[in-house]
């Protein structure tokens, strides 16, 4: 999150954490990590975002996962979730190593942030296919409901069909958090329930999977 990382060795801001004041988690870090992971038995699913894990060091990304991928194999984890935007907002990106370090996952799934069908270009579309086909990967999507991009029913309606169509799950829907730097693209929540009321019945058994999620500031949705 903006707010946690990279903040400036001089500033206190009650930030707790790990990479307040660096760029990015040191080995020793992913090492206890990864070792917190294996010995606690409450833990079944983990997922990697926000940042975005396919823009790390393709050799730090092939690392966790070879080792995740160890922990399914041993039977102390089920899934794997990696949240990602760079397929759509810079596919290019995306070499073998980032799918031979993903294939390393038993059944991984690719929640991948897609917010408009526009975005579904030939070579995003290329890397969702690679994905699923080379990875065994279960790809899924996440949408944020944004005022003048998506909010109506067709924009909506043009990407679950799409990505549906495309072999991609539609997952979430979500309202966007009420941050000051997102005011302006807030729905107001009436209007967004209106919206989905009247979307959903439209949408095939395959592209109604996707579920209207709120987040709310004391922890209730």
């Amino acid at each position: 999150r903006g707010r946690e990382v990279g903040i400036p060795a001089n500033q206190e801001t009650g930030s707790t954490a790990a990479l307040a004041h660096t760029p990015h988690l040191l080995m020793d870090q992913i090492n206890q990590t990864l070792e917190f992971i294996e010995n606690e038995p409450g833990i079944n699913e983990i997922i990697l975002s926000g940042g975005d894990p396919m823009t790390v060091n393709p050799a730090t990304l092939e690392y966790v996962l070879g080792h995740l991928g160890v922990l399914q194999k041993k039977g102390r984890l089920a899934i794997v979730r990696i949240g990602t935007r760079t397929p759509v907002h810079n596919p290019l990106l995306l070499r073998d190593d980032h799918f031979r370090a993903v294939a390393q996952l038993r059944s991984p799934r690719m929640i991948i942030h897609i917010n408009h069908p526009l975005e579904l270009t030939d070579q995003t579309l290329t890397v969702l296919d690679r994905f699923r086909k080379e990875c065994g990967a279960v790809v899924m999507s996440q949408t944020v409901l944004l005022k003048g991009v998506n909010d109506d029913v067709e924009t909506l309606y043009l990407l679950f069909t799409k990505l549906a169509s495309h072999g991609v799950v539609p997952y979430y829907v979500f309202q966007n958090d009420p941050v000051y730097w997102a005011q302006h693209f807030t729905v107001p929540i009436h209007r967004a329930i209106t919206l989905w009321q009247k979307l959903r019945p439209m949408l095939s058994g395959v592209a109604a999977t996707a579920r209207f999620v709120i987040d709310t500031p004391n922890g209730y949705g």
